[in-house]
Order: structure tokens, then sequence, then C-alpha cells
């Protein structure tokens, strides 16, 4: 009898452990799978593969290293393509198959369209590239690793008016969440300081011809234009406007840059003024960071490149600390404070926003150079 009741107790035993393998299992799979919701394709491809690469140098990285405790991470892509039904899919995809907790993300339309999605999920959102400012308040599960409009706008504004004694400005915006967010932003802050808005022109992405909205702007004579673009439509309008003779200062943000600006545009670009963040080369996580970079693609790393290496890093630095779980990742964002990243110190606000230092690049004899603020 005592036999027995060994050998039901040994049963019992292994069928718990049993159950706790798989129930642990089912919480925690072998690989860290992490989503990425990223224009892959369509006119913002190119952020969206900078994003992917910066992204892929973290995981090799981490993985490298022995992974998160002894497990492997693994990013599951998702293309957006810019739209914002497209990114919903996209993440009820990621969460109903991957049961992914934690997310990046760009695209302010994608990532506002995908924010109160996953506030009801629980899982993570950390936005890599969107600039709305709309951003700030989209939930307690969105973080924002990227300045949103309102401080590169406010920037740009004081610049323009305070350095190169802008006093008429004129607005050229894409009809997109992005570009609404930039104009208003500078809008703002140049009337609030003293300046007049003399032109508030809009256009529709990928229309490729932007020649009746410069006209109308070159009426009104400004000291300067603020385009609001990406970079194939700011290449295009920079070398249209520069054919109907317009010679005005030119300025513009972060996402202006690219190799496809520059050849696209030309020397229509020379000259143009626009806002960045900057990636310290004296630091030597930085320098290996460029070095790497450069070993792997080929290419200079783009700013999106290096916020989301940070944001898999951050991710990674979060799910070593509290388990893989959203809420706890979510608790443990929060408490983030100068993490030391390659886009710049990263501390995260009541909002889940973070603020960079500033600087100002310019178009110098066909390179985009750093100049003194």
């Amino acid at each position: 009898m005592k036999k027995t009741w060994i050998g039901i107790s040994l049963i019992i035993i292994v069928a718990l452990i049993v159950v706790l393998v798989i129930i642990q299992t089912g919480r925690e799979p072998k690989d860290i799978e992490i989503g990425a919701i990223l224009p892959l394709t369509g006119s913002s491809a190119q952020y969206g593969q900078w994003s992917k690469n910066g992204a892929e140098l973290a995981v090799d990285e981490i993985n490298r290293q022995g992974g998160i405790k002894g497990r492997k991470v693994k990013i599951i892509y998702e293309d957006s393509r810019t739209d914002a039904k497209e990114g919903v899919s996209a993440l009820n995809n990621l969460s109903a198959i991957y049961k992914v907790q934690a997310i990046i993300s760009e695209s302010s339309g994608v990532v506002l369209a995908i924010a109160p999605v996953v506030e009801e999920k629980k899982i993570v959102q950390l936005n890599i590239g969107a600039v709305n400012p709309q951003i700030r308040k989209a939930g307690d599960y969105t973080f924002s690793n990227i300045n949103d409009a309102d401080i590169e706008a406010y920037e740009m504004a004081e610049y323009a008016y305070n350095k190169l004694g802008i006093r008429k400005l004129a607005i050229l915006y894409a009809t997109t969440s992005y570009g609404k967010g930039n104009r208003d932003a500078i809008k703002e802050k140049f009337k609030s300081i003293g300046g007049i808005i003399v032109a508030d022109e809009s256009f529709d992405e990928n229309s490729g011809d932007f020649r009746t909205q410069i006209i109308k702007i070159r009426e009104t004579a400004p000291d300067a234009i603020y385009v609001v673009a990406v970079t194939k439509d700011a290449a295009l309008i920079l070398r249209q406007a520069r054919e109907l003779g317009i010679k005005t200062q030119l300025l513009s943000a972060t996402f202006f840059e690219g190799k496809d600006l520059l050849d696209i545009a030309g020397n229509a670009a020379e000259g143009t003024i626009y806002t960045s963040t900057v990636l310290n080369a004296t630091s030597h996580r930085i320098q290996d960071f460029i070095a790497n970079y450069r070993n792997k693609y080929g290419l200079d790393p783009e700013i999106y490149s290096a916020t989301a290496y940070d944001a898999i890093h951050i991710y990674a630095l979060a799910i070593g600390k509290v388990g893989y779980y959203g809420e706890e990742i979510k608790k443990y964002m929060y408490t983030i404070e100068n993490y030391p990243g390659i886009s710049g110190l990263t501390s995260f606000d009541v909002d889940g926003a973070v603020e960079k230092p500033i600087l100002f690049k310019k178009v110098i004899n066909g390179k985009f150079e750093y100049i003194n603020n």
C-alpha cells in the first residue's frame, strides 16, 4: 500500500511539473519575440529600412552576448505601408499569432491608430520615428524615443527668428498626421515670438508636382519657407522651388535628411537648414555603433537607425529586469532615467515622452553638416 501511494505521489509530482512547464512555456516562449511595425514598402520605406537596420544591429549584439537571461531575441516585422489601418491589422497579427508583449513602431498616423489597441491589450509600444505631439497623450502603454514636433518646431522657430533674422515665414506641409503636427507647432511658436506667417500651404504626399503651392508662396515674398515633407517629396519641392526662381532660405526637420534628397534635389538642396538630434561621435560607444553599422550595411547610420537600436536595447534592459510581460515592462519604462542611448540620454516622462537635445544641420557642398546653434 505504501508503495502504491509513493507511486501515485510521483505521478502527481511529474504531472504538476509538466503542467508548470506548459504554463511557463505559454507565458515565456523560448525566443523573446518583439514586434516591429514599420513602413517597409511605399514612399516612406527608406525610414523603415533604416529603423530595421538599427534594430537588427541591436539584436545581433544582444544575442552575441547571450541574449536576455539565456533567451535569444527575435524581431517579427510587419509592414505598415504608413497606413493606419494596416498598422492596426499588423498589431492584431503580432498579438494573436506571436503573443508579443512589446513592439517598436513609427509613422504618426500608425502610432496613434495603434495606441488604443495596445492600451487594451497591454502591449508596450515604443515609437522610434513619429513626431505628432498627440502621441504624448496617446496612452500609458505608448512611449516615444524621439522628440515630438513641438520640440523641434519650437527650436526652429526661435532659431529662424533670433539667429537668422526671419520675420516672414511661409509653411508648406504634407496633409498627414506628422505634417499637420509640425505645421501647427511652428505656426504657433513663430507667431508667439513676433513672427508673421505669410503663407500656409498643404499638399498630398507623392503628388509629385508642388508648383501651384510654391507659386502662391512666392507671391507672399517670405524670408524663409518651412518645408514639412518626407525626403522624396522634400527633394522635389526644393528642386521645383529653385526652378521657379525662389532663392529664399529653406528650413525643415529631422525627417528631411536622406541620400535620396541629395540624389533628387542636387544643388537645389544647398543651404537648407533643418533640426536634428546629435550622434555624439566623441563617445567610444557611439563610435563603435557607427563602425559596426558601416561594417554590416556599408552605410552611415541615420537618426532612425539610432532610435531603433536604442529601443531594442531599452526593451532588453526592461525584460531582463521584469520579464516579458507587457504590464511589467510598461511600469519599468517609466522608471528609466538617463539611459545612455546612441540617440541621446533617454528618460521617459509621465507621458512616456522624451526630450533630447536639438542641434541644427545644413546642406553644405552636398553633405549634411552640423552647424553652430
